[in-house]
């Protein structure tokens, strides 16, 4: 039976171009295709169609693999992408709930911390007692549960107001930056220190009494000065369960979460591979790919804070919009130079310490005398002889600066070092 038609086509490689003639003759028995001028690379490609019943049989179709056919949407790959979609959204939803109950314990006591810290010691006077207790090394880790090199920073600041560390601002050389001798003091009787506060001590001074800034962290002071560190943040992250502010460490939960978002990522991936190669249903694996990312992005938000927890948070909040106000700075003078001292680590925290250092050094120039201007009127922080009371504004910035650089520094080498090892 002849054929009902010829065509072909010729050239490049999926050319569209017809070739130079195409027949079956007078006779209707040979096919003659031609093609002139074709170079070695050039296709020639030729169709010939027969009428219906020609060929006996039923004919062998084989499915070419694509892209396309592997992440072919069906009703039933877009059904279970939908739900694995809905799953995610109901934990998120779910999460969102848990925050709310936070938000809205802040609301209603945050207003309770909004007054003066301060309450009547021995003979009147009055005396700083932070609300709830809570220290300006713990505050960071209860607001974003991450303990942040501020945190620290605020911590040691905190430690020398307390009588724990004196600063000692040495003699500026020429061309030299401003460094300090940090000397260790017992602090005062009566008083006591967290464990992640010894642990912090420990971390400056090694086994000695005085040190300066520039040499902490270096081996010359304490070889393991960044493994000492991470000892103060995981202590910190034991402080907050045993406080009973988080019922798990933020810190584990974080890493959990994070965890079991890149394992479900992975598996995520191998998984929307084999069914590209396999199947014709590779959408779906790509729904647990977004699962896992979203739960490896979300995980910096599951920690989540115990029902006292959210009560000091809130209060911790009203002391922090109090100390912000212009009503913090009203203490009696006389008073002043001690509380607003112990108000200046938690200015540090909040990001407010060149406002309550100058508010400090005013207070100082008011109500000490002149001898105890140029001795050691605020006992904690001293300078040299041609330092002034009202440079103590830039001095504490560059101190907290520095000491921040030298953390973040440590810890940035010890990551270094151990991807070396690895290597």
């Amino acid at each position: 039976m002849p054929p009902e038609g010829l065509s072909c086509l010729a050239g490049e490689p999926r050319s569209a171009l017809y070739c130079t003639a195409s027949d079956m003759g007078s006779e209707l028995v040979f096919a003659h295709f031609l093609q002139a001028d074709m170079r070695p690379s050039d296709r020639l490609d030729i169709a010939v169609t027969y009428p219906p019943g020609t060929a006996s049989g039923e004919p062998i179709l084989e499915r070419r693999w694509s892209l396309a056919s592997a992440f072919e949407v069906t009703p039933w790959t877009a059904g279970v992408f939908g739900l694995l979609l809905l799953v995610l959204v109901g934990g998120l939803v779910v999460l969102i709930r848990v925050r709310g109950r936070d938000e809205r314990a802040l609301r209603e006591e945050a207003s309770r911390g909004d007054q003066a810290p301060v309450t009547t010691g021995e003979h009147g006077r009055a005396r700083f007692e932070p609300p709830d207790g809570v220290h300006p090394g713990q505050i960071g880790t209860l607001f974003n549960e991450t303990v942040d090199i501020t945190d620290l920073t605020g911590a040691v600041v905190d430690l020398a107001v307390r009588g724990y560390i004196r600063l000692e601002e040495l003699p500026h050389e020429h061309f030299t930056s401003v460094d300090w001798r940090l000397v260790r003091l017992d602090g005062p009787p009566g008083d006591s220190l967290r464990p992640y506060e010894w642990l912090l001590l420990d971390a400056l001074f090694a086994e000695r009494r005085t040190v300066r800034l520039s040499q902490v962290g270096t081996a010359r002071v304490c070889s393991d000065f960044p493994a000492r560190m991470d000892r103060v943040r995981e202590e910190l992250y034991r402080d907050m369960v045993r406080l009973r502010w988080f019922a798990r460490s933020p810190n584990q939960v974080r890493g959990r979460w994070s965890t079991t978002g890149m394992v479900t990522t992975a598996l995520g991936v191998l998984l929307t591979v084999l069914l590209a190669m396999f199947t014709t249903a590779a959408f779906i694996g790509l729904a647990v790919v977004i699962a896992g990312a979203a739960v490896t992005v979300a995980a910096q938000y599951m920690p989540a804070k115990t029902r006292l927890g959210s009560s000091v948070l809130a209060h911790t909040i009203g002391f922090r919009d109090y100390l912000l106000s212009q009503r913090s700075a009203t203490e009696r003078p006389g008073e002043r130079v001690e509380i607003y001292s112990r108000y200046l680590p938690y200015a540090v925290i909040f990001d407010d310490v060149d406002r309550w250092a100058n508010i400090l050094a005013s207070a100082a120039l008011t109500d000490l005398t002149d001898e105890e201007l140029t001795g050691d009127g605020l006992a904690w922080y001293t300078g040299p002889r041609e330092w002034r009371i009202e440079d103590f504004s830039d001095s504490i910035r560059t101190f907290a600066v520095t000491l921040t650089g030298i953390i973040t520094n440590a810890r940035r080498m010890r990551l270094v070092n151990q991807f070396q090892r690895r290597r």
